[in-house]
């Protein structure tokens, strides 16, 4: 009887390039003693000061989660039950498990394909909003799966049409794969808007997704509105001092980011002209494509035979694949490149 070699599963986009070697080291040499004791005094954190510092906000500004997706279920439980969200029509799965989970109405704004695009349709954000009035306003740039960004200028045209009460959350879980995102612009916009959230993670670009650290970035009335208060004993010494390792290593994540931005790039174009896939623009570490009824069968009879598993099904005909490394995107590509 022969044994069949496990699949390799990488399909959540996680940078398969890997975390900062200074990572590893921090992790190799963690001292012990850190392990058995608690942080110094309550409600402590080293990374928090140090996020602060960085981008400009008071510590009080900072909110540190396991992963993005624990902050998420913050804002998410702080909801009522005659409370509704707002977000974009395609959108990242876990927001509808979650809200479905706790009985909250999630509501929807359209999304249009224009060729090789996706566009959020900004007008019917802002009627939408007008006509359900929702409590959270969840925004996804980079989105997950479509890959397209909300542009600044749409950014403040929603921004300017939303209450106070509102809070509003970028999900910004794939920043850093985005030449053109204007960071300074996004960090005055929090500091002019205090029901604003920035949300992201150590888990994409900085290569840390098994270790579950997510940050949010937060206007001056967030905090209040949400009632948060740090844990009281602290957070995981090990996740906060790896993921400062992280922070200062800005030349490795530089160049890991702009080796996704290229193979992205590559991988699209390759894809293009195809007649049984047509593929979309990201500013991600993902892309989207979306196969005729025939590739889509035989993709999907085909997965449980790839040794290295970087594509994942969407919904209907879409499938979202993955940018890893140039060995590993030559093989999806050559996969899909079969299917016609």
């Amino acid at each position: 009887m022969t044994t069949q070699t496990p699949q390799i599963i990488h399909d959540r986009n996680e940078l398969l390039q890997g975390p900062a070697p200074k990572c590893i080291e921090t992790l190799r040499n963690f001292p012990i003693e850190k392990v058995f004791s608690y942080p110094d005094g309550y409600y402590g954190s080293v990374l928090v000061p140090e996020l602060a510092k960085r981008y400009g906000v008071a510590p009080q500004q900072v909110i540190i989660s396991y992963g993005a997706e624990n902050l998420l279920e913050t804002v998410f439980k702080w909801l009522r039950d005659d409370d509704c969200v707002l977000t974009q029509q395609h959108h990242y799965r876990f927001y509808t498990f979650a809200l479905k989970h706790l009985g909250i109405p999630l509501h929807t704004f359209a999304m249009r394909e224009e060729g090789h695009d996706f566009v959020f349709d900004v007008d019917d954000c802002i009627a939408q909003y007008k006509k359900h009035k929702p409590r959270l306003l969840l925004l996804t740039s980079p989105n997950n799966p479509t890959g397209n960004v909300l542009a600044l200028e749409d950014f403040k045209r929603i921004l300017a049409a939303v209450e106070p009460h509102t809070l509003v959350i970028m999900d910004e879980a794939y920043w850093g794969f985005d030449h053109t995102y204007n960071e300074q612009i996004m960090l005055d916009l929090l500091h002019q808007t205090p029901n604003l959230v920035l949300a992201r993670t150590f888990s994409k670009y900085y290569g840390l997704a098994g270790l579950r650290m997510g940050y949010a970035l937060c206007g001056t009335n967030v905090v209040n509105m949400l009632k948060y208060q740090p844990p009281f004993l602290g957070f995981c010494r090990v996740a906060e001092a790896v993921a400062l390792a992280a922070l200062g290593e800005g030349d490795y994540y530089a160049g890991t980011a702009q080796q996704v931005i290229d193979e992205r790039g590559r991988m699209v174009e390759a894809l293009k002209g195809l007649a049984h896939v047509h593929p979309y623009n990201s500013r991600a570490n993902m892309i989207l494509v979306k196969l005729t009824p025939e590739a889509d069968a035989a993709m999907t009879e085909a997965l449980p035979t790839f040794p290295v598993v970087t594509i994942r099904k969407d919904h209907g005909l879409y499938w979202r694949i993955s940018v890893g490394t140039k060995d590993v995107n030559d093989a999806i590509v050559a996969f899909l490149k079969t299917l016609g």
